[in-house]
């Protein structure tokens, strides 16, 4: 049985040890029947994923992220397993604790202070900075990072990524090698969203109410530009 319960953190999506015994396909299937059923109700929801076993392997932890995240918009916080007894090979949820302001504020202001991950952030391992991040590594398929404010990946991001997590719209994500499965900024959403410069690192940013994906070399100007218009602000 899968199912999906209300906690004070977000939503808790079950998988009992019947379902998780399941062949993949099947498994994959049933995920994706109860969150597309249940997506339009939860939609941009905050969800942690409970798996009743008594082994967690980098396979489910692929397929859970796969199902939600390409049938949903929900916010993935982790994945964890009712047990002690865990895939060695398989890092699990790393969160980064920090308060979120109380209001929606900007990713650029004077000072933007950031957290660092060295490594690689790996299937079923979720990062969450109240800063901006910067990860010296790469994310793998079935990994997430999520920050307040900019999220820098030094190699390639082929998991999700979410910048701007407090309604920040002028957040970026930026990454050596442009190949998401998701990105989101702020509110804006978007699947699959691959560049097209090639061997040049590229940034998402939201333009036109929409994330768009730009050569990096960009991003000096669009920095220059924000910068100045916070002055602008500041000096009133």
């Amino acid at each position: 049985m899968i199912q999906f319960k209300g906690s004070t953190r977000g939503i808790r999506l079950i998988i009992n040890e019947g379902s998780i015994q399941m062949d993949a396909d099947d498994l994959y299937k049933e995920l994706v029947d109860r969150v597309t059923a249940i997506s339009d109700f939860l939609s941009g929801a905050k969800i942690s994923v409970e798996v009743a076993a008594d082994r967690l392997t980098r396979q489910v932890t692929e397929l859970i992220t796969a199902a939600l995240y390409e049938n949903s918009d929900m916010i993935l916080l982790g994945i964890t397993c009712t047990t002690d007894r865990k895939d060695p090979d398989l890092h699990l949820p790393l969160e980064i604790e920090g308060e979120e302001p109380a209001q929606r504020g900007s990713a650029n202001g004077p000072v933007d202070w950031v957290d660092f991950h060295y490594g690689t952030v790996r299937g079923g391992q979720g990062l969450q900075s109240p800063r901006s991040l910067v990860v010296l590594g790469s994310v793998n398929p079935g990994g997430s990072v999520t920050a307040l404010g900019n999220i820098y990946v030094m190699g390639t991001l082929q998991g999700v990524a979410h910048a701007g997590a407090n309604g920040a719209e002028d957040a970026w994500i930026y990454a050596g090698v442009m190949k998401p499965l998701q990105l989101r900024i702020s509110d804006c959403l978007a699947r699959n969203a691959q560049g097209v410069a090639a061997g040049e690192p590229e940034c998402a940013v939201v333009d036109g109410g929409q994330i768009c994906v730009y050569p990096a070399s960009r991003l000096v100007e669009m920095a220059s530009v924000r910068v100045k218009l916070h002055a602008k602000i500041a000096d009133g």
